[in-house]
């Protein structure tokens, strides 16, 4: 049943936190978690490594005309250069 109460249509401030609420806390508070310090702290390193599982075309086995693994290869125009 439809009820106006719940409407945020009027104020979007309200939406948008409403939909950005936390739902579940996490299993370990943030504050305490010293593998996010860690992590950001090496992001570079982490970016790098996740940019290189994407580019490595090693043992892909897509057929001659496929569509999507061109474009993770240097030269065609959506290959990205750091």
């Amino acid at each position: 049943m439809y009820s106006p109460e719940a409407s945020f249509t009027v104020n979007l401030r309200k939406e948008i936190l409403y939909r950005h609420r936390v739902t579940q806390l996490p299993d370990v508070n943030p504050r305490d978690d010293n593998t996010i310090k860690a992590v950001l702290e090496q992001k570079g390193v982490w970016v790098e490594k996740m940019m290189s599982a994407v580019l490595n075309l090693e043992g892909i086995n897509d057929g001659a005309n496929s569509k999507k693994t061109p474009s993770f290869k240097e030269g065609h125009k959506n290959f990205f250069e750091n």
